[in-house]
């Protein structure tokens, strides 16, 4: 008889946060996609709260369980009374229209190496999500996401060069 197999630990992971939401908890998961770059990246820690019945609105962002047992986290880029369409800001297609009661929580917060994030959590969700809903989001975040990485990794090279530099004629570095 084969011992049985175990799901991968993403999918414990997902499970188990999922069940705390449908209890009413509030749950946090590290992320492991790309879909929601910049905005939400890979090995963020997020926070979700139950939704339990709570109104959402136009650039939530919202965890549901696709079909295949897939968590999935994404932004609500149209809704109805009883359904919301949701797309991921770095894909390129919203996904197929959700019913309300398949959702299970809503971002609150998000942790990049230790540190919070708001940008896309706050006033700006609305703006996004039309952004997005429209196909414009994925192309105008590309030049800027490139114009980042350059800028802040130039700016980066050139503070360490000035940190280490040394001091005229003393032979020792020099912090600024």
């Amino acid at each position: 008889m084969a011992p049985a197999q175990r799901p991968p630990l993403s999918t414990s992971a997902e499970r188990l946060l999922l069940d705390f939401l449908a209890d009413g908890m509030v749950a946090q998961i590290v992320v492991t996609g790309t879909s929601m770059a910049p905005f939400i990246r890979e090995r963020d820690l997020v926070t979700l709260e139950p939704i339990a019945g709570q109104p959402i609105g136009l650039g939530d962002v919202v965890a549901f369980e696709r079909p295949g047992g897939r968590l999935i986290l994404h932004r609500v880029v149209a809704l109805t009374e009883h359904r919301v369409q949701t797309r991921g800001d770095a894909a390129t297609e919203a996904d197929e229209w959700t019913e309300l009661s398949r959702l299970s929580g809503r971002l609150i917060a998000i942790e990049r190496a230790g540190r919070p994030r708001h940008l896309g959590l706050g006033g700006e969700r609305a703006a996004l999500a039309r952004l997005s809903a429209l196909g414009l989001l994925a192309p105008v975040l590309r030049p800027l996401r490139w114009l980042q990485r350059n800028m802040l990794h130039s700016t980066a090279a050139q503070s360490t060069a000035s940190n280490s530099s040394t001091a005229a004629g003393s032979g020792r570095k020099c912090s600024s």
